[in-house]
């Protein structure tokens, strides 16, 4: 009721279109119609207006919920501050009896003006395209005209600024991105960083083909690294712990080797043997603290598990009583506890089994039982979502288990994605996943990406990210979201992408950079910039670092957008649009009208505009 009489108040004051209830006379010339519930929607301080039946009132959440307020059915009489033919043409488009696409700008902007008040999000978002496209087509005659400036702050908002903010953010990552070259006969082998992207780990081939570790700090020139071991054949299964202070790898398949890299002037590095052999498959957990070492076929041991809090004194844990085939391994996020799927030598069906190594005694226990084949695993940040790719080869579901309560699993099978799931990578909030994996094809091997939306189980959405055919079946993939969900950095080989998801039905992706070798990116400095080593065939070393966001400065700047004039508001999404088709530069002649208002930008702003949309000035 409070909401009410805000909106009552706000009406009387003239500054919005107002709705007040009252019963229809019995005098009134048009009568409601026969079938179904019906209002009178009539333009105010006339008589002149329609019948509406009560499901297009519905679609109207502002309506909707006045007349829940009042308790009203039906047989109510709504003004509204609008021309008839307006609220005619509004409820045309909510009975899909018009097409937005079908009106002359004009209309169109007073219909959203009336759709925007009587909040109609799905209604809204279709006039908003038609719109989008009448003003798109404008091209340079987009300043000129006068009809424009009948737009709404709002629709201002949601036309012409954000999407020039977005357009020039995105445009940013590629305009602004830095290189580090340097000579060397050595190659990039992989790449990680530590939680806060501060730290950089390489991993680097010498020309005695011989493997190092080299940790980079990125606020330091790179030449400043420093290089961990002497040289080794083979460097792998590389882990950073949480704390940045602990690194972990497999070196030439047997050893296990432990740094603590809290003083990166005096390293601490512990080798041992873990399991008497090779080292099949490991994990570290996100602490640090604990190493899971998979048993060797034919023992009777699930895992050993060693606690390397001490690292003078190592303690040794070994763990079984489950099927010895073991598929995969995932930690929570605090590493107290994993699961894996274990399966028996001749059974095509897996369990997963949660292992609780948050104690001295460890205990497990079967939370899922009798699935077919697992190939993917990942368990979301929160911890309160398993998911699963497995089933059939060529045939896989993505499935997702509720993990709030381990006493009773519930889960939701996702079709969709084609072919075999291989990996599987959550969003940092855990509401999106990417799902990877092959698709066996006539010309080669088909490399498939899937992003699915999660954040309402009921209503999954899925897009395609890319579909490839490859005669390589080695051809690698690496995908990873940026902190803040908005960017997916994706790489195959030696092309990159970025994608903005911000807006799931409209993804934009930043066109495809190719560069000379093997590619893998990593986030660095807070999740700010992506860094993504280029192998360059032995030739040139390259680390090419972009920035995913503008400066805390640039930020500010663009939100002034807001307060531009009109002029100046559209001359800017203008340059947007040209910098949507031209990757290279964007001309402006001196002396014409867009030149002048140009110029009557703040500084700060041409420097910006100039920096991602290149800017070339021409003439006299």
């Amino acid at each position: 009721m409070k909401k009410l009489l805000f909106l009552l108040i706000i009406a009387l004051s003239g500054t919005l279109p107002i709705f007040a209830m009252k019963r229809p006379a019995h005098s009134m010339e048009q009568q409601a119609p026969q079938e179904g519930l019906a209002y009178f929607i009539y333009e105010d301080g006339t008589d002149n207006g329609i019948w509406v039946k009560k499901e297009l009132v519905e679609k109207c959440k502002s309506l909707k919920d006045m007349l829940e307020d009042l308790g009203e059915t039906a047989g109510v009489k709504i003004p509204l501050k609008a021309p008839l033919g307006v609220i005619k043409l509004v409820f045309a488009i909510l009975d899909n009896k018009v097409n937005p696409e079908q009106l002359p700008l004009d209309d169109l902007i007073d219909v959203f003006n009336l759709l925007n008040f009587l909040d109609t999000p799905g209604a809204m978002a279709t006039v908003v395209q038609a719109l989008k496209q009448k003003i798109d087509a404008m091209g340079d005659n987009l300043i000129k005209n006068e009809t424009l400036q009948k737009l709404s702050s709002d629709l201002l908002q949601m036309l012409l600024i954000k999407p020039s903010i977005k357009l020039l953010e995105t445009k940013y990552i590629i305009t602004t991105q830095e290189t580090i070259k340097y000579p060397s006969l050595s190659q990039f082998i992989s790449a990680k960083s530590n939680a806060k992207g501060t730290f950089v780990l390489l991993t680097v081939e010498d020309e005695n083909q011989e493997n190092h570790l080299v940790i980079w700090n990125i606020d330091k020139p790179y030449d400043e690294s420093h290089k961990i071991g002497d040289g080794d054949i083979a460097l792998d299964y590389i882990h950073w712990s949480s704390d940045g202070n602990r690194i972990i790898y497999r070196r030439d398949g047997v050893d296990l080797v432990v740094c603590d890299i809290t003083d990166l002037n005096a390293i601490k590095q512990k080798v041992f043997d873990p399991n008497g052999g090779d080292i099949q498959e490991m994990d570290l957990s996100p602490d640090g603290t604990k190493v899971i070492v998979q048993g060797e076929g034919g023992q009777d041991i699930n895992f050993i598990l060693w606690n390397i809090s001490n690292l003078d004194n190592p303690v040794q844990k070994i763990l079984s009583g489950y099927g010895q085939n073991i598929a995969n391994i995932v930690f929570n996020a605090d590493g107290k506890k994993f699961i894996a799927a274990h399966s028996l030598a001749d059974s095509d069906e897996c369990s997963l089994v949660l292992w609780d190594i948050s104690h001295e005694d460890v205990t497990s226990k079967i939370i899922i039982d009798k699935i077919p084949t697992v190939h993917a695993l990942a368990w979301s940040p929160d911890n309160n979502t398993l998911a699963l790719g497995g089933g059939q080869e060529d045939d896989d579901k993505l499935v997702l288990y509720d993990m709030h309560d381990l006493a009773k699993v519930t889960y939701k099978v996702v079709e969709g994605h084609k072919g075999r799931i291989d990996k599987i990578i959550f969003s940092h909030d855990g509401s999106k996943i990417v799902s990877l994996g092959f698709m066996s094809d006539r010309v080669g091997v088909g490399i498939s990406g899937f992003l699915w939306n999660i954040s309402d189980i009921n209503d999954i959405k899925k897009r395609q990210l890319f579909h490839h055919v490859s005669e390589n079946f080695h051809d690698s993939i690496d995908v990873l979201f940026s902190y803040d969900g908005r960017f997916l950095i994706a790489t195959n080989r030696n092309r990159f992408v970025v994608r903005d998801i911000s807006d799931f039905n409209n993804i934009s992706s930043i066109a495809p950079i190719q560069k000379s070798g093997e590619l893998q990116p990593i986030l660095i400095d807070g999740g700010k910039k992506v860094l993504i080593g280029d192998s360059g065939f032995g030739l040139t070393e390259e680390l090419t670092i972009l920035n995913l966001s503008p400066t805390t400065q640039e930020i500010a700047l663009l939100a002034q957008m807001k307060n531009y004039t009109f002029k100046q508001q559209l001359l800017i999404y203008q340059l947007c649009n040209k910098g949507r088709q031209f990757q290279k530069f964007i001309l402006l002649q001196k002396g014409t009208q867009e030149y002048n208002i140009f110029m009557s930008l703040p500084a700060e702003m041409r420097q910006f505009l100039d920096k991602t949309l290149k800017i070339v000035v021409y003439g006299e």
